[in-house]
């Protein structure tokens, strides 16, 4: 008798915490350089674990901060997978190689537009170009971990 009492509630306990366990979906946040796009990505990330719920499951995100940290690094902490689980950024074949790539156009392309700025002393030079092979002669750049 006792066995049985034993095996009804190991199972009613195993049963119980398969109905409140749910994945953690962590992800990495900026507290010290606030980006507003940061709550647009939650929110969307957010959006989507509600709407798989059904087929995949409960969730809980859970928020992780790793300021001071470039993006470079917060991907090898993503890469590792004790930490972050999820991050939003633009691709790249290496990012492909060693991470698994979802292709969600977050900002629907908006992300690679850019402006084309340069320091008032370099216009005249500038002006003066006819060809895309007279800008190579300029250095341009965006910076370390942008794609």
């Amino acid at each position: 008798m006792m066995a049985s009492i034993k095996l009804v509630l190991t199972f009613i306990l195993l049963t119980s915490y398969g109905v409140c366990a749910s994945d953690l979906v962590r992800y990495n946040i900026s507290k010290e350089f606030v980006d507003p796009k940061q709550d647009y990505y939650i929110a969307l990330l957010r959006l989507t674990l509600n709407k798989s719920r059904d087929k995949y499951g409960a969730y809980q995100l859970i928020e992780n901060s790793f300021d001071h940290t470039p993006q470079g690094r917060t991907l090898e902490i993503l890469e590792q997978g004790k930490l972050l689980d999820v991050h939003w950024s633009m691709t790249s074949i290496q990012r492909e190689k060693s991470l698994a790539t979802v292709y969600v156009p977050l900002l629907k392309g908006m992300m690679g537009a850019r402006l084309f700025l340069i320091h008032k002393d370099t216009e005249e030079r500038l002006s003066l170009l006819n060809s895309p092979a007279q800008l190579m002669s300029f250095t341009l750049g965006s910076g370390i971990d942008w794609t």
